[in-house]
């Protein structure tokens, strides 16, 4: 058969026109394992209600440089045979490349949100698992893009398995989790709005304005004890963007540059060895690990004076996601003690987006004095408290409270017994007691009292869970008087 030249041209302009629908965006979904609730109480310390499947999904989304590329996530389904509410989680920063919940490493809050009834997505994000070259770490484009379609995929998944999906669709992460977080929510509603309505967001602990708290790292005269963080941003960075530099050393003093050169987020040389060296040398340089004796002076110069001709800056600016308005109603968690992502960033961001209109958006301290470490749990569970609210109270999951019910826990803190006194409750009561680890260390019903003496002294989560609704709270176990 002959082409004439109108119908090849007519025949190209399709060809490079049509665009791919989303079902081409889920490549494969392999089952790694199924979980029953009891093997992740045991397994894992984890509360759950449903059994889970697992699954490693393939899908494509574009890379650094705008072109499809196939990456990898975790899609975690509860066995429940009715409509589900998605969370589309974010995780933190990790390294190496393989350290991802598709490999089912670091994945405890998919499967705990997993394990209570969330369909749950979770990227690996470009760079890491099955996408190809360097992470682009704290990229917000690249991290929405990547999670927004993982979800796409999720949605075909479920759609071809018959699995339930409800009209509930929240957004979580932490860290560089809550910075991707802010970012997905930011693109779902400002280009995605009426393929994917937001319910709620709730970002936890993340750095949404990059370039101050970048600025205020590097140009301060204080101890960080993470300066691994900076090269892993500057080396994405320059995969995404090309022009941040030349040579390591037109960022970096040569000493360090070379150690930074080593590093391509693999087993051999991962962040935490990077972040060793670093720390070491910066100390036998000033004794103190001052991130700003990294850094050439040049650069020192740029960011004190906020140089918007500095390439790095520009690319700070591009990727910091505070300065918007959420519709959908946003929680910013946050500890007033995180030493590694300061807890301005959600104070910061809730006054701008407030004082430009925002319906609904609030930052909550969940512990004056947790570290980045430490304040991963309660405001994770806070997240999910604040999800819970959403969900309609007709179904037959237990509503949580959005607020406190009339609850006393004394004394707090306690060096022997918690006493819990509920108002007007003569239903079942389940207390469940969590370390800072989100571990369960005890779990009773029917008892108002929990004995805490032998246990080590610190900060714990009680879950108080009745009929109608569930509560948590931090208490202290201190030492006796």
């Amino acid at each position: 058969m002959k082409f004439n030249n109108y119908y090849f041209l007519a025949l190209i302009v399709i060809l490079t026109t049509t665009k791919p629908t989303h079902a081409q965006d889920l490549i494969e979904a392999k089952l790694l394992r199924t979980y029953v609730p009891l093997q992740l109480i045991l397994q894992f310390g984890l509360p759950a209600t449903n059994s889970i499947e697992l699954y490693k999904v393939l899908y494509t989304t574009p890379n650094a440089i705008g072109v499809k590329d196939t990456a990898s996530g975790l899609l975690v389904v509860p066995l429940l045979n009715e409509a589900l509410p998605i969370v589309a989680y974010h995780h933190g920063t990790t390294s190496p490349r393989e350290n991802v919940a598709s490999r089912e490493q670091f994945h405890i809050a998919e499967l705990y949100l997993g394990g209570n009834g969330f369909i749950t997505t979770s990227a690996d994000f470009l760079g890491m698992g099955d996408a190809k070259g360097f992470h682009t770490y704290l990229h917000a484009a690249t991290q929405a893009s990547a999670s927004i379609d993982l979800l796409r995929a999720a949605r075909t998944f479920c759609k071809n398995k018959g699995i339930q999906q409800s009209e509930h669709l929240f957004v979580t992460g932490y860290s560089q989790g809550g910075h991707a977080a802010m970012a997905t929510f930011k693109t779902l509603e400002t280009s995605f709005a009426v393929e994917f309505p937001v319910t709620a967001a709730a970002p936890l602990s993340g750095p949404y304005n990059l370039t101050g708290s970048f600025r205020a790292d590097i140009t301060a005269n204080r101890e960080y004890l993470f300066p691994a963080y900076f090269a892993y941003l500057v080396k994405g960075y320059q995969v995404v963007y090309g022009n941040i530099y030349t040579e390591l050393t037109d960022i970096f003093r040569p000493q360090y540059a070379a150690l930074i050169a080593k590093f391509d987020n693999q087993p051999d040389y991962p962040l935490d060895a990077l972040n060793e060296d670093l720390l070491k040398a910066l100390r036998e340089e000033s004794e103190v690990a001052t991130p700003r004796f990294l850094f050439q002076n040049n650069i020192i110069t740029a960011f004190t004076a906020n140089d918007r001709s500095n390439p790095l800056i520009n690319a700070l600016n591009e990727n910091n996601v505070f300065d918007w308005i959420p519709n959908a109603p946003m929680r910013m968690y946050y500890c007033e003690a995180d030493e590694q992502v300061p807890f301005q960033n959600a104070t910061f961001t809730d006054s701008l987006m407030n004082a430009r209109g925002a319906k609904d958006v609030q930052a909550i301290s969940v512990g004056e004095n947790l570290n980045h470490g430490a304040c991963s749990v309660p405001a994770f569970l806070s997240a999910e408290t604040f999800f819970r609210t959403f969900l309609e109270t007709t179904s037959t999951k237990t509503p949580w409270a959005a607020r406190d019910i009339d609850i006393i826990i004394y004394p707090n803190p306690t060096s022997d017994v918690l006493n819990i006194q509920i108002d007007n409750s003569s239903e079942e009561i389940t207390l469940t007691l969590f370390d800072e680890l989100g571990r369960i260390v005890q779990m009773t019903k029917n008892e108002t009292s929990i004995h805490i003496a032998h246990m080590k002294n610190g900060y714990y989560l009680l879950k108080i869970q009745t009929k109608e609704q569930v509560i948590v709270k931090r208490v202290i176990k201190q030492a006796e008087q």
